[in-house]
């Protein structure tokens, strides 16, 4: 990433961590969300998103969008739209309210079903196999490190191997803190952050203000996911 920019990588253009974004297109069991039949019989198809990035804009448009409505086109039904969010987007397809416990869920109750599919940004998380089944990915990305551009970290040489980009990036995290959202592929905790002798600050809002916290110097870097981090230097230049 060029330094002249609001943020920027410090993996460099290498790989740095995996997450896969996928469409979730089963429901949890027959009680949860319509399945193929009823879909069709109901002749609606009610697609979940979270406004993301370019997977779901808000606009009535965007890469996930567009798929399902394709979908819709395929089985012959109407598409419906039903914005959700990160932390409720289960329970409105399954009708089960989830909270991650690790790698296990714990229900703590029930909630209305809203919709039939998830298909927005969803990274494939253990604790989320538990209760969701995933299609085939169909967006495989990266999380990068990112910071200001004034910041005195700079950009890693990328190397021909992924592990090796990783690790050089780690290398230069002790004492600088990394902003991350708890129980999502943003969480710095799956990552090992901590060990690197770098701090931790789990972010309270949502994924979308996550580059504007650090422009603010609410921390110094923050975890980001390669599509939002590409629309953040598109909102913030310079």
């Amino acid at each position: 990433m060029d330094r002249k920019l609001n943020t920027k990588s410090t993996f460099g253009a290498g790989a740095l961590l995996l997450a896969v974004m996928v469409l979730l297109t089963g429901p949890m069991r027959a009680m949860a969300a319509a399945d193929l039949d009823e879909i069709k019989n109901k002749g609606v198809i009610r697609h979940l998103g979270v406004v993301y990035a370019n997977f779901v804009t808000g606009s009535g448009d965007g890469l996930d969008v567009e798929i399902m409505k394709l979908f819709a086109q395929h089985l012959g039904v109407r598409y419906e739209f039903v914005e959700t969010t990160w932390t409720g987007a289960i329970g409105d397809l399954t009708g089960e309210k989830v909270v991650p416990k690790g790698e296990d869920v714990e229900l703590t109750g029930e909630t209305p079903v809203k919709g039939d599919v998830i298909a927005t940004g969803f990274t494939i998380l253990p604790w989320r196999q538990k209760v969701v089944d995933y299609s085939l990915p169909s967006f495989p990305t990266q999380i990068w490190l990112v910071t200001r551009a004034d910041s005195s970290l700079t950009p890693i040489e990328p190397s021909d191997s992924v592990e090796k980009d990783i690790e050089a990036v780690k290398a230069r995290l002790r004492g600088y803190s990394v902003l991350g959202i708890e129980d999502t592929c943003l969480d710095p905790n799956l990552y090992g952050v901590k060990e690197t002798g770098a701090s931790t600050v789990q972010f309270t809002m949502t994924v979308n203000a996550l580059a504007p916290a650090v422009i603010n110097s609410d921390a110094d870097t923050t975890l980001l996911e390669v599509p939002d981090a590409l629309s953040a230097l598109q909102k913030w230049p310079g």
